[in-house]
């Protein structure tokens, strides 16, 4: 149930899905309230411009990046944990990956991987697909890995873990094959908080490895901070979605 929910709320909470639902509101509330109605309207437009823009998108998502901003390469390690998000699941064929914009994921696990040849790669993440799927970012990434260079024997895949929770508990468990404690973890810097909140909650610790950071310092001066756009939109439709998942997480007593 608690899958099922942390995967629908987030569309009734995106910025886009309160827009909207504030201007249908402000229709209804037209003739029966002028006042309400133009209120409502103008928080909508607001809202809409706001998180559609650089300054928007930059407030909400650097309290969550900042403490993970210019990571140190690391040195040694055991194991190297990288979470799903690199991959466009459903464009994505075996020999034809469509990445996104969480590509860096992929990317810096294979540049770790040369510099700590010892240390085993766990592709974490099967299918948050609430209508089911047989493919899994896990296993196409480890294909990928592999027609790149990287030694297959080094390769773990958690193909079952559907959301970081499940990353976590699915990690913990295939290090118990490997021995290993000393861990590297690589996923998106707004991502990184909860991701290592749930890893310490089953009893991990580990190094992290930010990357894919959206957040762009402004300037104050700078007038293109406040020009909205369609990406700037999605930022902070990824930062909202993470402080809900923040919320929803410690209520459960995932982290």
């Amino acid at each position: 149930m608690f899958f099922v929910l942390s995967k629908t709320i987030g569309y009734l909470t995106y910025p886009l899905s309160l827009v909207l639902l504030a201007l249908l509101a402000s229709g209804w509330l037209r003739k029966r309230n002028e006042v309400r109605s133009r209120r409502l309207f103008w928080l909508g437009f607001g809202l809409l411009w706001l998180l559609s823009t650089p300054l928007g998108a930059y407030l909400l998502l650097d309290p969550l990046e900042r403490p993970y901003l210019h990571p140190a390469m690391p040195t040694q390690a055991d194991a190297i944990v990288t979470l799903g998000g690199s991959l466009n699941l459903a464009s994505s064929e075996p020999g034809r990956l469509e990445y996104q914009d969480a590509a860096d994921r992929f990317i810096y696990t294979l540049k770790l991987a040369r510099r700590l040849p010892h240390a085993v790669v766990i592709f974490s993440g099967g299918t948050a697909d609430l209508l089911g799927g047989k493919k899994t970012e896990a296993t196409l990434l480890k294909g990928e890995a592999v027609e790149l260079g990287l030694d297959p024997a080094r390769i773990f895949v958690d193909d079952r873990s559907r959301n970081t929770r499940e990353n976590a508990v699915e990690t913990k468990r295939m290090l118990a094959q490997t021995h290993g404690t000393r861990l590297v973890l690589i996923t998106s810097a707004f991502h990184m908080r909860r991701s290592l909140a749930c890893l310490r909650k089953v009893g991990l610790g580990a190094t992290p490895y930010a990357v894919d950071v959206r957040g762009q310092a402004v300037g104050r001066l700078d007038p293109r901070a406040l020009v909205p756009s369609v990406n700037c939109l999605a930022d902070s439709s990824a930062a909202v979605r993470e402080y809900i998942g923040l919320v929803m997480y410690r209520l459960q007593g995932y982290v």
